[in-house]
């Protein structure tokens, strides 16, 4: 067989090289090459977590300050406004297709924020969210959002991505749901806008609850309650869904359960369930978590203005969400958001959260608010 003139021998005293030596020695070198100057979009996605604090609402494109952005990749994350009230999260290296995204708004007005979707890019995953106003305009606002994907846990941990709003009885998704017993989660639609989340393995673990509405500006999602089921071994999760003028309505939504942890399974983190919603003197929730032993306290500081004291938690960093809780002063309708955090070396140090009716005016209301680094 004749080879081509580029692989034959040389003639006289040149070195001679066969063919197969000039292919290894190219092989070699398209090996070495991805190794020491690949880019980071070349880089294989796995699972873990990501969040930000997107703190500047009207930027085009920018990257979170570095003490409230996590990847558990150590890659940085950055945030891009594609629009009015809407927003792209890039969590680099963790573009799996699986897990689930939570929101919540921050800041001083009525807005909320909820998750459009989330994608991979590549090797990235995208977070999508949107922000609309009490009559469903979108707004631009600050918010938090995160991504978790597990493969495993150390604590109680449960997640679900709830994608078929209007299906009486269903198993999520195996790429979008978790549980660290390593059961299968269920859910259960019970009625217009009321689901149940049945969490197998956890009947006796009350935890910390994280709700999102997914892929709407009509709607919000909350946490109504949480008890052990009567005939097996699971947590059962009520879940409450409702257009903006409060009407029970199928939708689309994301939840998070977790014990002694943030929803990331990472430590440190505090969390409470403050009930007594008219108490404006401080009082220790039933339901608390500090990973430090302190004793988090909750106080009403005007209507539908709270504070959550968290003792000891690094809060000039961090993650901080946010969820309405029960039935609500206005019926099964009100919504709370984050308003801000302070570290414990300022003056009311803590987590604030506002609560609303559905036209946006401050309303007292229970909530589920935690912190994560």
């Amino acid at each position: 067989m004749r080879l081509p003139t580029a692989v034959r021998r040389r003639s006289g005293n040149a070195p001679q090289r066969s063919w197969w030596s000039v292919l290894a020695a190219a092989l070699l070198v398209c090996a070495i090459v991805p190794v020491i100057g690949s880019p980071a979009w070349a880089r294989t996605a796995t699972t873990g977590y990501a969040y930000v604090w997107a703190d500047q609402p009207t930027a085009s494109s920018y990257t979170p300050a570095a003490a409230y952005s996590a990847n558990s990749t150590n890659a940085t994350n950055t945030v891009t406004r594609t629009d009015v009230g809407r927003y792209s999260v890039t969590m680099p290296n963790l573009g799996l297709n699986g897990g689930i995204a939570h929101v919540t708004s921050v800041g001083f007005d009525a807005t909320t924020c909820t998750v459009q979707d989330w994608v991979p890019s590549e090797t990235a995953q995208l977070v999508r969210v949107q922000c609309f106003d009490p009559g469903g305009v979108f707004a631009d606002s600050m918010f938090t959002a995160s991504f978790v994907n597990l493969a495993s846990a150390q604590r109680h941990i449960a997640y679900v991505w709830a994608d078929q709003p209007s299906a009486t009885t269903y198993t999520p998704s195996p790429a979008h749901q978790f549980n660290s017993t390593g059961a299968t989660n269920t859910v259960n639609r019970v009625g217009p806008g009321y689901y149940s989340v049945h969490l197998p393995g956890m009947k006796d673990v009350v935890g910390y609850l994280q709700v999102t509405a997914q892929n709407t500006t009509a709607g919000r999602c909350k946490a109504h309650s949480q008890g052990p089921s009567q005939d097996s071994d699971a947590m059962v999760v009520a879940i409450f869904c409702t257009n903006l003028n409060g009407a029970m309505t199928d939708t689309a939504f994301t939840f998070s359960y977790s014990r002694n942890a943030g929803f990331t399974d990472t430590l440190p983190a505090a969390y409470a369930l403050p009930n007594q919603i008219d108490a404006v003197t401080p009082y220790a929730p039933t339901h608390r978590f500090n990973s430090t032993g302190a004793t988090n306290t909750a106080t009403r500081l005007a209507p539908g203005i709270y504070r959550l004291a968290t003792p000891n938690m690094p809060l000039d960093g961090g993650h901080v969400q946010a969820v309405a809780y029960g039935p609500g002063g206005d019926g099964f309708s009100n919504y709370c958001k984050v308003m801000f955090w302070t570290p414990d070396y300022m003056p009311g140090s803590g987590l604030y959260v506002a609560c609303f009716t559905v036209d946006g005016t401050p309303a007292n209301g229970s909530f589920n608010a935690v912190f994560l680094e």
